[in-house]
């Protein structure tokens, strides 16, 4: 996770070659309501995508304007995010479908950048999309993200069309918002509940691989903790912003709990009960639902064994 605040600035909203209205009636009026997640905004439509330079795999930079020329679907994802996970494979389907009408760069916001990526991809791989990385969060700053994932498309001037809150089913028919392509074209996949759950189940799979037996979060601001019994309670909280590490007890939280720690000038609290709880982001269904405090500031979502 990482910082990811509300720092977009006002732009001009400048002319484009899609038909602007529906962006320029939400500009003048400010009244209206966001577009659910997973529904496209049109308020950023005609702005320049951001001067920002991202990292490949073998380590050099590219710049985000190298994409121009080609219009460019952009997603911000993270290994830690389950709903982010989940419509990676759509993703690259998409790409495989598109070919070389349309660029699919899957932009990493994990803050270990390629160290984390490398091996999560060794067990998710991505043939056909460009993964980078922006492991100092530019691209989200710039973009004021408040919530992954966060799916951007540009047409071939860098100039942006829309924008999506939210998981979407991009390979399916209708899941990319004004395309006119045959949809018979791009490769069936399992329904969007089938394909969350198996995102959530390979993240899960990982961090119990690495020894951790509990995971709680939530959303909005995006938190996670990962508890490895016996040994560490590492937390991260605001989408990577703050991030503590603390002795964990020798057991998993079960039913109800309450656990109090501070450490190095970090206070944390942690409180679950046996109400079950569905993570607002995923969907999934979890047994607890959690509280947590960090230095003074309360966090709430759902929990559970791994």
């Amino acid at each position: 996770m990482r910082t990811l605040a509300f720092l977009l600035a006002s732009a001009l909203l400048v002319t484009s070659a899609c038909d602007n209205r529906a962006s320029d009636k939400a500009v003048e009026d400010s009244s209206q309501p966001a577009p659910a997640l997973g529904e496209p905004d049109y308020s950023h439509a005609g702005e320049p995508a951001p001067d920002v330079t991202l990292m490949r795999q073998d380590g050099g930079p590219l710049a985000l304007g190298a994409f121009r020329g080609t219009r460019t679907l952009v997603n911000l994802w993270a290994t830690w995010c389950a709903p982010c996970v989940a419509e990676l494979p759509a993703l690259d389907r998409l790409a495989a479908a598109k070919g070389y009408d349309m660029n699919v760069v899957a932009v990493s916001q994990d803050i270990g950048g390629w160290e984390k990526i490398t091996p999560f991809l060794e067990r998710v791989p991505m043939e056909h999309a460009t993964i980078l990385s922006d492991e100092d969060g530019a691209l989200s700053r710039a973009y004021g993200a408040a919530g992954l994932p966060l799916t951007i498309m540009y047409d071939a001037d860098g100039r942006e069309l829309w924008r999506v809150n939210g998981p979407r089913e991009w390979d399916q028919p209708g899941g990319l918002p004004g395309d006119t392509a045959d949809a018979a074209s791009v490769p069936e996949a399992g329904s969007g509940n089938e394909v969350e759950q198996a995102g959530a189940d390979a993240m899960d799979a990982e961090l119990k691989a690495e020894g951790v037996a509990w995971v709680a979060r939530g959303q909005e601001p995006g938190w996670i903790i990962r508890l490895t019994p016996g040994e560490t309670i590492e937390v991260e909280a605001d989408y990577g912003e703050v991030t503590a590490t603390l002795p964990a007890p020798d057991a998993a939280p079960s039913g109800q709990f309450a656990l109090a720690r501070t450490t190095g000038g970090t206070s944390f609290a942690l409180s679950t009960t046996e109400q079950p709880c569905t993570d607002t982001m995923s969907g999934r269904p979890y047994p607890q639902t959690v509280q947590m405090q960090l230095n003074g500031k309360t966090y709430r979502g759902c929990g559970g064994a791994i």
